[in-house]
């Protein structure tokens, strides 16, 4: 489903997204407004629960927890359909999603969106 460059056999971006698969997973939770609140609900949750540590900053740890989140919360959905050719294909395809890519565009769009405290000013 990647756009593959014929000569190269490297995988293009899609729209400014990793590839194909990463652009719909964004796109279609995005547009809907119960899946959109829910993935910024998710990730104020993480940026709030990430506590910092020497090996791992504190936004690397929301990061990750998110987009753990995240590809759970996807595949969830996706094994609620019924087992076939079709959930197969969707799963797959699944594994194709930069999910890191989609954690981190989010956590920082939702860091811009919260308010400064006087420290950060």
């Amino acid at each position: 489903m990647s756009t593959n460059c014929e000569k190269c056999g490297q995988q293009i971006e899609y729209n400014g997204w990793k590839n194909y698969e990463t652009w719909v997973v964004a796109l279609w939770i995005d547009n809907e407004p119960h899946t959109y609140e829910q993935r910024r609900q998710m990730a104020r949750e993480a940026i709030a629960d990430a506590t910092p540590n020497p090996l791992s900053p504190s936004m690397d740890t929301a990061r990750w927890d998110y987009e753990q989140a995240l590809r759970q919360w996807i595949r969830d959905e996706v094994e609620s359909q019924e087992a076939g050719l079709a959930s197969d294909l969707l799963g797959s395809a699944l594994d194709n999603v930069d999910w890191r890519e989609i954690a981190q565009n989010w956590i920082d769009e939702e860091r811009e969106n919260m308010p400064q405290t006087e420290e950060e000013a």
